[in-house]
């Protein structure tokens, strides 16, 4: 008799140290959706020639640049780089010095058949509106969106 009241209370003490140290649920972070706009002055569709932004790829850290998006010139520094001898995939980021907050991130990258292809987005993580590289009709261009739809917070 003495070892089942033991055993019955060993496994409730079991059970309540198993449910004091169960992890509890991740707390749920809602996106903030009255963020202002950045970009409210630019156009829908912003059209950019990829040469213009592949030449960022022979850029040091730290060089200023001026890219003309459309009508519109995107100023900054670039502030990272890939290693240049990464022929398959490289990138380059751009800090904005006009459009304060805001990052271009460029990238281009080798297929299989060795074309080129391209992505780009320009964001602010303290804005609700951004831009990413879509092509259409044979012409890139950098498409506005909403912030929530390119990344979560």
């Amino acid at each position: 008799m003495k070892s089942l009241i033991k055993g019955s209370f060993s496994m409730l003490l079991t059970l309540c140290l198993c449910n004091c140290f169960a992890q509890s649920s991740a707390p749920i972070s809602e996106p903030d959706y009255n963020k202002p706009k950045l970009f409210a002055s630019l156009p829908q569709a912003l059209n950019i020639k990829v040469e213009l932004l592949a030449a960022l790829f022979s850029i040091q850290e730290g060089q200023s640049v001026s890219i003309k998006l459309g009508a519109h010139v995107y100023s900054g520094v670039v502030v990272s780089r890939s290693d240049a001898s990464a022929k398959e995939i490289q990138s380059v980021i751009v800090r904005s010095t006009n459009y304060a907050g805001s990052a271009l991130t460029f990238t281009r990258g080798v297929t299989s058949t060795g074309a080129f292809f391209f992505k780009g987005r320009i964001l602010s993580r303290t804005h609700s509106d951004a831009f990413e590289l879509q092509i259409q009709d044979g012409a890139y261009y950098f498409i506005k969106k909403h912030q929530l739809r390119i990344m979560n917070e």
